[in-house]
């Protein structure tokens, strides 16, 4: 059976998971800009995108919460658990920004919030956001070049590289569930944050990207084989993913 037939090869490591919501939506121009987020960082961001229309426009003045239970169904912990795992990532989310370059100009580079005010709640077991106001144009009333994410797939991976390796495949499924995608290492050490310790390449394919294949596939959301692209004295500098994604 060829890898790249869309059906899943051996039985499954992880359990599917049932959310009470289906899908986030969000554009491209972010998913592809320079931004660092923990798992639990991105999964706040999505599962609180997810019970959002983003068809619709966005109230920058407006709350928008999850409860801490979704995210303790989610990873199978402890409401607890929930609790000590979300309020020390609330502090850390406040200060994350988003690097996007290109965006106004060829050389332009804008950098923004997620999020202008996060609240935790304990009484209510909420957390409640007020998006920032420069995030609300790539979050709110999108009718082309955003990526549809669904949830149950998107939400539970555990690791963020892997995340990050799906946004960049997922996006490409309006061209069909297989193809190949180039992507120069520079490009991708500055988008995903890569620490120097990682930047070489031999590292940077058994560090980072393996085992965000790995994961990937044993969660049978893609299949993924990694050749060398381009190299420029004995250095490679770009890798092509030949791919099947669900």
């Amino acid at each position: 059976m060829s890898m790249f037939s869309g059906k899943a090869v051996g039985g499954p490591k992880y359990k599917e998971t049932t959310l009470p919501f289906k899908h986030a939506s969000i554009a491209n121009v972010v998913l592809n800009a320079c931004y660092e987020l923990s798992t639990v960082e991105r999964r706040i961001i999505f599962i609180i995108l997810s019970h959002m229309d983003s068809s619709k426009e966005l109230d920058s003045n407006k709350d928008y919460a999850m409860n801490v239970e979704d995210y303790a169904k989610l990873c199978s912990i402890s409401i607890k658990d929930a609790y000590e795992t979300l309020k020390d990532n609330c502090d850390k989310l406040f200060d994350r920004r988003i690097v996007i370059h290109g965006l106004e100009s060829k050389k332009s580079k804008k950098q923004i919030r997620w999020i202008q005010s996060i609240t935790f709640i304990p009484e209510t077991h909420e957390i409640k956001v007020k998006w920032a106001s420069d995030i609300i144009p790539f979050i709110s009333q999108l009718t082309s070049n955003f990526t549809r994410l669904l949830n149950k797939d998107y939400i539970p991976i555990e690791s963020k590289y892997a995340s990050r390796l799906y946004d960049l495949l997922y996006q490409e499924k309006w061209k069909g569930h297989k193809g190949k995608k180039e992507i120069y290492l520079d490009d991708l050490i500055a988008l995903w944050c890569i620490p120097e310790s990682c930047q070489e390449f031999k590292f940077l394919k058994s560090r980072i990207l393996v085992p965000a294949i790995k994961e990937l596939e044993e969660r049978q959301l893609a299949k993924i084989e990694l050749i060398v692209g381009k190299k420029e004295n004995r250095k490679t500098k770009s890798v092509i993913l030949k791919y099947w994604v669900k």
